[in-house]
């Protein structure tokens, strides 16, 4: 029984060192709460079919002609005697999802204006930075037909400034090297394709 009385005796000495060498440990201050940063305005849900002017402004700022060449229209497509007709729409992105567009549809011309050449392109780009919607004209499955998409949220003098102030047409909004022309009616055309124009 000597052993359990030891265990004791040393444990006692352990904690009673413990105790007097140590002072009780010093209560730390609680921070003051800091201000947080505020929190970027969420933007109001968009309606299907519709585009936040917050999401077109930064494409239209930040993205560029290419943006829309790369990812959406990349395909220019021409009539049998060689001239232009529009770009197809080879995809979609996912912010435009509720949009009455397909891949497919031949796009000849937004807000108007035609799409041939760098600088009608450009002119139609920074059609879009003061409009309230953007009307597309275009044809799918050999039918002329024209799309109009809401934009939500007014136009921004910034925005619209901002893209005046631009050095004119990027070279990019040219076709891009990746891109390839196809002829209507031709494989792949959609029956009745050269009828639309």
């Amino acid at each position: 029984m000597l052993l359990p009385r030891a265990l004791i005796a040393a444990s006692a000495l352990v904690l009673g060192a413990c105790a007097s060498s140590a002072p009780p440990p010093k209560a730390q201050p609680t921070p003051a709460p800091t201000a947080a940063a505020p929190a970027a305005p969420t933007p109001p849900p968009v309606a299907p079919g519709h585009l936040a002017r917050v999401e077109v402004d930064r494409v239209l700022t930040t993205q560029g002609p290419p943006w829309l060449l790369r990812r959406v229209m990349s395909e220019e497509v021409l009539r049998h005697d060689g001239k232009f007709a529009g770009w197809r729409l080879v995809g979609l992105p996912e912010e435009w999802r509720g949009v009455d567009l397909k891949p497919g549809d031949v796009v000849s011309r937004v807000n108007g204006l035609p799409l041939e050449t760098p600088d009608q392109f450009w002119e139609a780009w920074k059609s879009v930075a003061k409009a309230t919607q953007i009307k597309i004209d275009l044809s799918r499955d050999g039918v002329a037909r024209q799309v109009v998409i809401p934009i939500d949220g007014a136009p921004s003098a910034d925005t619209a400034s901002a893209i005046e102030r631009g050095a004119g047409p990027p070279r990019a909004a040219a076709p891009p090297p990746t891109s390839r022309s196809v002829v209507l009616g031709g494989a792949g055309a959609e029956p009745g394709d050269d009828d639309a124009y």
